[in-house]
């Protein structure tokens, strides 16, 4: 093993440890790593995975569904598992370059 920490891990590493202020609206794949491993013992032994790209795909998930799942399970130990939201990026950054534009999506917002 290296030291090197996958990035799900971490990801999951700093909920817990409450070093992530709020949620950001992202999701990932998540593959068991048993199932991950079943792939590659099939491939090694499969004459027709020779030379083939093999790609592992399981449940998507968003980062507050892990949170949620997170809390749900670990009871204490998920205790500085954020439950605030980050705001949506996408919205914010319409707002602050095109301002009451509907170009590109944006929806029409007026400065105060």
């Amino acid at each position: 093993m290296t030291r090197n920490i996958s990035g799900s891990v971490e990801i999951v590493s700093r909920m817990l440890e409450g070093t992530v202020p709020a949620l950001p609206r992202v999701g990932f794949s998540i593959v068991g790593v048993r199932d991950l491993a079943d792939l590659h013992i099939q491939a090694m032994l499969s004459p027709d995975a020779g030379g083939q790209s093999l790609l592992a795909v399981g449940d998507f998930l968003w980062v507050v569904e892990i949170a949620k799942l997170l809390r749900d399970n670990f009871g204490q130990q998920a205790s500085k598992v954020p439950t605030r939201r980050l705001p949506d990026l996408r919205r914010s950054l319409c707002r602050l370059v095109l301002a009451g534009s509907a170009v590109y999506g944006c929806p029409a917002w007026k400065a105060h």
